[in-house]
């Protein structure tokens, strides 16, 4: 009895010891990517207010491979990616510096493989507001950041009409698990 009772023993406690270790052995680390986008020109709107339109679409470089190598991983180390801060900074135009003109804005992801996947959004903005900060969505953007680069798409629920020629800067900030054990 003991001799079978003493290798089921050990194989239990190595299996919880493994996992144990790997979960010693995760580690994150945070991915900034920042872009400029312009703010719809004054003459592209209908004379109609409200109207939910889009701002250009940028692409972003992800600098995956420098990642990689900076944190000593690999893409199939990865676990998982996390948006954990989107920032919307109005950084020009003709009149104050501030997003009275819009009440709504969302900002989705995509890539040339992976379908467009909203990853975050502010409803109600407060006035007088010339900075940002967007509930991130809970989804895992890992296919996404393992990509060369995500085009980001602005849409907002325009007011009235914004600033002619303003520009707007986005600031994320994605954490990235993974394990080395993987």
């Amino acid at each position: 009895m003991k001799k079978i009772l003493l290798p089921i023993v050990a194989i239990l406690l190595l299996l919880v010891g493994c996992d144990k270790l790997k979960k010693l052995a995760s580690f994150t680390y945070e991915a900034n990517l920042s872009s400029v986008q312009t703010i719809p020109a004054q003459s592209s709107f209908t004379p109609t207010f409200p109207v939910t339109k889009d701002f250009a679409t940028s692409t972003v470089s992800t600098n995956v491979a420098q990642y990689n190598t900076q944190y000593n991983t690999a893409v199939n180390l990865i676990d998982s990616v996390v948006m954990s801060k989107l920032s919307v900074v109005k950084i020009g135009g003709t009149s104050a510096v501030h997003f009275n003109f819009i009440d709504t804005i969302r900002v989705y992801a995509k890539t040339n493989s992976q379908s467009e996947v909203l990853v975050a959004y502010m409803y109600g903005i407060p006035t007088n507001s010339d900075s940002l900060a967007l509930t991130c969505a809970d989804v895992n953007l890992k296919p996404y950041f393992t990509s060369d680069s995500i085009s980001m798409r602005v849409n907002a629920h325009f007011l009235s009409l914004p600033d002619s020629g303003g520009t707007v800067r986005i600031n994320t900030a994605l954490t990235v698990y993974a394990n080395p054990l993987n």
